[in-house]
Order: C-alpha cells, then sequence, then structure tokens
C-alpha cells in the first residue's frame, strides 16, 4: 500500500473542501436564479416555492457529488455524501432563518444524503471483481 506524506493529504483534503465548497455554491447560485427566472416568468404561485428547492437542493447535490467525485478511486458513497455537506448546511440555514417546516427539511435531507451518496458510487472507480462459482 502506499504511503502519503502529512503534506500532500492535508493539500488532497484542503482541494476537495474547497472544490465542494465552491461548486455548491456556484450550482446552489445558478438553479435558485434559473427557478427564480421561470417562476416569475410563468408567475407561479408561491406555494410551489417548497418543492421547487427541494429539487434545487437535489439537482445541486448531484452536480457537486459528480463533480467532486469524478477522479476518486474508492470510497466513493462516503466522499459523495460529504461532498453535500455545505448544501446540508444551506438548507438547515433556511430552516432556522426563513419560514421552513422541519419536515421540509428533513425531506430535503435525506433526499440530499441519497442522491449525493448513490453517485458517490457510481463516480468511484473501483475495481472490484464480482466472483461467480
Amino acid at each position: 500500500m502506499k504511503k502519503y506524506a502529512t503534506k500532500s493529504t492535508n493539500k488532497i483534503i484542503f482541494l476537495f473542501i474547497l472544490k465542494s465548497l465552491l461548486f455548491s455554491f456556484i450550482s446552489l447560485l445558478l438553479l435558485s436564479l434559473l427557478a427564480a427566472k421561470i417562476m416569475l416568468t410563468l408567475d407561479i404561485d408561491s406555494e410551489y416555492f417548497s418543492p421547487v428547492s427541494v429539487i434545487i437542493c437535489v439537482i445541486s447535490s448531484i452536480v457537486v457529488s459528480l463533480i467532486c467525485n469524478v477522479g476518486e478511486k474508492s470510497r466513493g458513497v462516503l466522499l459523495g455524501i460529504i461532498s453535500t455537506v455545505p448544501i446540508i448546511i444551506f438548507s438547515l440555514f433556511n430552516l432556522v432563518f426563513y419560514d421552513n417546516t422541519f419536515v421540509l427539511f428533513l425531506v430535503k435531507f435525506i433526499l440530499i444524503i441519497l442522491s449525493g451518496g448513490l453517485l458517490g458510487f457510481f463516480c468511484s472507480k473501483s475495481n472490484r471483481k464480482v466472483k461467480i462459482k
């Protein structure tokens, strides 16, 4: 097994966290702007804001998990879930500071974790071979 120096490991972790934060911010911003533009253009009622926010968070978690886990060789599920932590924190802020319900936060949390973990699993380059006897 290859040993890594502490300095290079810290750099890898720092870059992963930076990439996760940056792409979470960008994807949430762009998808929120796009959804706001569509909802204002089509004059959609404000009761549909909550389902749209769930969709935005799930799509953002998919994008962030995809971008952060493309080159990883193992532990895709764990890295996929860790990469979606900024989106979960964003949803938690929406619960605390805005008029959101706990049920909506719970739905977002579960969907973000599932989508991030599944996409992290599919994006990792694991070399698992299935043996059939």
